[in-house]
């Protein structure tokens, strides 16, 4: 009797479902879920603030930084949800979020009138969101941080 080897399969292997998405599909998602929670976030902020200002005695000298704070907060969110859905350069993502808010920023008062003057509080609020995105990839970084580099 003649024994028979089994021949192996060529089939592609399966991807697992717990396996984060990569390419420019999981890419858009992590950007537009990043987006949306970082505006879900500020304008919660803002609500709490708002409703803090109408049932409290707070003085209206305080909304431009209670502003700012909750626009710090929103971009905080932003960053780490869009550090956490890429598998590492966390803290770059984190930047580039702060820094894509502060372009926004930018643009929308070059499109209401003239750049932002530096006594203002213009300067404070883009400082503070592109911090506010820079901590929360920072924040995704030591939660996860990346594993160790092979090296060939």
């Amino acid at each position: 009797m003649a024994i028979q080897k089994k021949k192996h399969s060529t089939a592609p292997a399966r991807r697992s479902a717990g396996k984060k998405r990569t390419g420019t599909a999981g890419a858009v998602r992590g950007i537009a879920l990043s987006f949306l929670c970082g505006a879900g976030c500020c304008l919660l902020l803002l609500c709490a603030a708002a409703l803090a200002f109408a049932h409290t005695a707070l003085p209206l000298a305080l909304a431009r930084p209670v502003a700012c704070a909750a626009a710090a907060g929103g971009a905080f969110v932003s960053g780490l949800v869009l550090a956490r859905s890429w598998g590492c350069r966390k803290l770059l993502a984190g930047l580039g979020c702060g820094g894509f808010y502060c372009a926004c920023l930018l643009l929308s008062s070059l499109a209401a009138g003239g750049a932002p003057q530096p006594g203002a509080g213009e300067l404070s609020l883009l400082a503070a969101v592109l911090l506010g995105g820079t901590a929360g990839g920072a924040a995704a970084a030591l939660r996860d941080p990346a594993g160790p580099r092979k090296v060939p």
